[in-house]
């Protein structure tokens, strides 16, 4: 799953990074194990990461360079 923020007309007033109006501020993106509606396990139970599921990442893209949090 993906979650992202998007720059928006007051985002460009406040900071100079930014260009155009849909730009990406910051996003996550976080691994589904579970379906959300029947909640059936979605990996194979032979998956390398069986045991260490979850993961995720945060990018920020507020400033020149992207930083990965």
């Amino acid at each position: 799953m993906v979650i992202r923020r998007e720059v928006t007309l007051e985002d460009l007033e406040n900071n100079h990074t930014f260009e155009e109006e849909g730009e990406t501020i910051w996003e996550t993106f976080l691994e589904i194990t579970h379906c959300p509606f029947c909640g059936i396990y979605l990996l194979e139970t032979d998956h390398p990461k069986y045991d260490d599921v979850g993961y995720f990442v945060h990018y920020d893209h507020g400033e020149w360079n992207v930083k990965k949090q």
